[in-house]
């Protein structure tokens, strides 16, 4: 599950039979380990973990399944890899945050939730229209992205073409 983010690293932690030297007078062990630093942050950590779980299978609609089958620490990887500017847009496209006509006309920012490209449309823009418009000019420019992505994967990823050729087939 999403805690299995928060298993501290083994240079954090010692054997639970660790002594607690007298000038020490105190320590402090998580989990059945002796937290040796980073006292404050491990121990938020501890205490956030399940309230995060309970957040994220709520706003996302999650099952327990779905939440022992995400790959945490590969998500974990993937953002703490990135730059600050890319980590804050994965993690507003992960939440749903994007400035989006709807979400910003929730916050009094646009006239309209409507779709911008379409010209007197009742449709909302949300993550679900933005991946779906039908506008020509919107199939026009998720096809270029398409093409560029699959060209990437090709040429940087080296996947297999057999596999790039059905996802291309599937996703247009």
């Amino acid at each position: 599950m999403a805690e299995a983010a928060y298993i501290l690293p083994p240079e954090l932690c010692t054997n639970t039979d660790q002594e607690v030297l007298l000038p020490k007078i105190i320590a402090v062990y998580l989990h059945n380990a002796k937290i040796t630093s980073s006292l404050k942050k491990m121990i938020i950590k501890a205490y956030h973990a399940p309230a995060m779980e309970t957040y994220f299978a709520h706003k996302h609609k999650l099952t327990t399944y779905d939440m022992t089958h995400i790959n945490w620490s590969g998500l974990k990887s993937f953002m703490t890899k990135l730059k600050m500017h890319p980590r804050s847009i994965a993690a507003k496209y992960i939440h749903g945050w994007l400035p989006m006509q709807a979400f910003l006309h929730k916050q009094a920012r646009t006239q309209s939730p409507c779709c911008p490209i379409w010209i007197n449309s009742f449709l909302p823009e949300m993550a679900a229209h933005i991946l779906m418009c039908q506008h020509p000019s919107a199939i026009t420019a998720c096809s270029t992205l398409l093409d560029k992505c699959i060209k990437t994967l090709c040429k940087s990823a080296h996947m297999s073409p057999i596999i790039l050729q059905c996802w291309d087939e599937c996703l247009r």
